[in-house]
Order: C-alpha cells, then sequence, then structure tokens
C-alpha cells in the first residue's frame, strides 16, 4: 500500500530538531525524508526556519524537496515535509566549521520541539545531532539529549537504546567518558537498566519473553567520551 492509500489520521506526527546549524543533522534529515516511503508511517515536523531548510537543500542539490510551512503541529499535512518555524531572523551558517550561532539555534529548535511533546502535540521526536559543548555555553547543562528529556519529562529512571531491525542495544552507562565506565558500573545499577530494558521491550516493542545478552563493550566512539 502507498503513502496515497493510507488513512493519515492513524499515522503519528513526528517531530524533529534539527541539531547543530553547521553540522550533520540538516543533510541526514532532507536526505532521509527524499524516501517518499517514510510518509506511509509518519508525518515530519521540522522545528527550524525555511531560511536555513532552503540552504541546505541548495548546498546539498535537493532542491527537489519543498516545504510545507505551518505554525503548529495540528496543521501538520501528511505527505509533506512540514516546518515549524522556531525563528524568523536571517542566520549566517558555516558548514563543517561550529560555531556559538549552531548551538543557539540548535537549543531553539530542540527545546521548542519538546515543548511540543510534552503537550502531546506531536507523538514521538527524533533529534540530530548536536554538539554539547556549544550547547552548553548556551547554559544547557544536560551530557545529552537523553538527559534532557528525562528532565523535562521528570522521571528518574532513563535508557538510552539504539535499534536496528531485531535488534536492540541498551546503554548501561550513557554519556560519560569510557575511563570512567568501569567504576560506574554497579550491580544495582545493571539490575535497574534490566528492568527498564525488559519493560521496554515487552510495552513499545510487544516482546512478551525478550532474549536479553549482557556484554561490556569497549568502545573509542567520540560519542561516548
Amino acid at each position: 500500500m502507498g503513502p496515497n492509500n493510507l488513512d493519515h489520521k492513524s499515522i503519528p506526527i513526528i517531530g524533529i530538531s534539527i541539531g547543530d546549524l553547521n553540522g550533520i543533522g540538516i543533510e541526514v534529515t532532507l536526505k532521509s525524508l527524499e524516501n517518499t516511503s517514510l510518509f506511509s508511517t509518519l508525518t515530519p515536523v521540522i522545528y527550524a526556519s525555511i531560511e536555513v531548510l532552503n540552504f541546505y537543500s541548495k548546498l546539498f542539490k535537493k532542491s527537489h524537496l519543498s516545504f510545507h510551512l505551518i505554525s503548529k503541529p495540528q496543521q501538520a499535512v501528511p505527505l509533506k515535509i512540514n516546518v515549524i518555524p522556531v525563528w524568523k531572523e536571517s542566520v549566517i551558517i558555516t558548514p563543517g566549521r561550529p560555531n556559538a550561532i549552531g548551538g543557539k539555534y540548535a537549543k531553539k529548535s530542540l527545546e521548542s520541539a519538546v515543548a511540543d511533546l510534552k503537550n502531546e502535540s506531536i507523538n514521538g521526536l527524533v533529534t540530530a545531532p548536536l554538539s554539547k559543548e556549544l550547547l552548553n555555553e548556551q547554559g544547557f547543562s544536560f551530557p545529552g539529549h537523553t538527559e534532557y528529556l528525562a528532565a523535562a519529562f521528570e522521571v528518574n529512571e532513563n535508557l538510552m537504546l539504539m535499534v536496528k531491525d531485531g535488534l536492540r542495544v541498551a546503554v548501561v552507562t550513557g554519556h560519560i567518558p569510557i575511563a570512567q565506565v568501569a567504576e560506574s558500573l554497579t550491580i544495582t545499577l545493571i539490575s535497574e537498566k534490566l528492568q527498564i530494558l525488559i519493560n521496554s521491550l515487552q510495552t513499545d516493542f510487544s516482546i512478551k519473553t525478550p532474549n536479553i545478552i549482557t556484554t561490556y563493550i569497549f568502545t573509542t566512539s567520540p560519542y561516548f567520551n
């Protein structure tokens, strides 16, 4: 069944925060939304500005993509790339060269999207990569999206998952340097994260009896450093 034949009332509205203006987030977002099959599973709402999206559309030769300007998620139109203009002023964009401007508008995009997520105007949120250092300069006191969302929704327990097809990988320690992982691992912490994982697999993924393997993985990925 193609996107045009679906009951669009049943399709979730998914917000997208764009991350660092000078990073890879907008490029990944635009290239992902070229895949029209996505629109059979979601209606996207990007929190940014038309000017910034047009800049990257031209830069990456994606000018065939068109954007539908809305003021609130309830106005989102299925089969279109909806955009809520979080700001209207012009912004100097320097792709590949991080600066305070990128951090400032990454924060604006994320805060606006999370506000709509909290009031249930959108059904889910996709967060593009951002520079935690630049956001910290803007008063963002969290090590990552996970911790920010936990604080926004006032929950004490949270778990970061990496999902691909039938594989779900849960991270016990989250956003801390590799050097601190070993000292942070405790039986209590592992048990708590395992219980969250089991609950999520059963509730969110409808896996009644999940098979779980626990392992210690050392990584040099800068994402966890």
